[in-house]
């Protein structure tokens, strides 16, 4: 686990991009963890901030062994489309983060996902092998400290390229 910033706070003061982030441990697409599932903070993100720029997803660890990679992806597309639908902003879709070897779950997961991403137009980051097994807690699922600075490195480099191409 870690007990420093996490990688969305690393990215916003590495490119000074105004980040507000809706995560909630334990949620997914699916899984509701300490609050609502995803589609609850969908829709939050359409109703409290109409004027952002892009909204990214990252998630589905916690729902990849409660549900099938089929369902969780059927909740993601509507997610996507409800942000496409209230909001004129980029939607951006990470894949669930994992360390070493994927399980088959995850790569099945990234499949679907990476299918929803092109069906719904929105551009999908495969953040499945950017970790190293020292780079996630105890826990096998949340990075550590240096987990979350090597995710916000690789993904400024990623979503710095994304939001290059569409401005």
């Amino acid at each position: 686990m870690n007990s420093g910033p996490v990688w969305t706070e690393i990215l916003a003061r590495s490119t000074r991009w105004v980040v507000t982030a809706l995560a909630v441990g334990g949620s997914g697409y699916l899984a509701g963890g300490r609050a609502d599932e995803f589609s609850r903070r969908a829709q939050e993100a359409v109703d409290s901030y109409p004027n952002v720029d892009y909204v990214i997803f990252a998630g589905g660890i916690n729902d990849v062994d409660k549900y099938p990679a089929s369902k969780i992806a059927n909740a993601a597309r509507q997610d996507i489309e409800t942000v496409q639908e209230g909001i004129d902003a980029q939607v951006i879709v990470l894949s669930p983060f994992a360390s070493g070897r994927p399980t088959t779950d995850l790569v099945e997961l990234s499949d679907a996902m990476t299918a929803v991403a092109r069906d719904t137009g929105v551009p999908y980051v495969d953040a499945l092998r950017m970790l190293s097994a020292d780079q996630i807690g105890s826990d096998g699922v949340h990075p550590t400290d240096l987990g979350h600075q090597a995710l916000a490195r690789q993904l400024e480099d990623e979503l710095s390229r994304i939001v290059g191409a569409s401005r």
